[in-house]
């Protein structure tokens, strides 16, 4: 029997952000910024990463 490899919801994100369903095809800079993108995403969700220090909270926009 052969084993299947689970697909996630990132897999949709992942395509998107190498610009290929393909990994081994997509373009090294794009696979850095999966690795960036997939890492915060990571220390974010598993609060290894201050929130204040990855994105400051900044005034609110007042609206007209």
């Amino acid at each position: 029997m052969q084993s299947m490899r689970n697909r996630t919801t990132l897999v949709g994100p992942r395509a998107f952000t190498h610009g290929t369903v393909d990994i081994a095809k997509a373009d090294p800079d794009r696979k850095a910024d999966w690795k960036l993108l997939n890492k915060l995403r990571n220390d974010l969700t598993h609060c290894l990463a201050d929130e204040n220090i990855v994105a400051p909270k900044r005034p609110p926009i007042a609206c007209r």
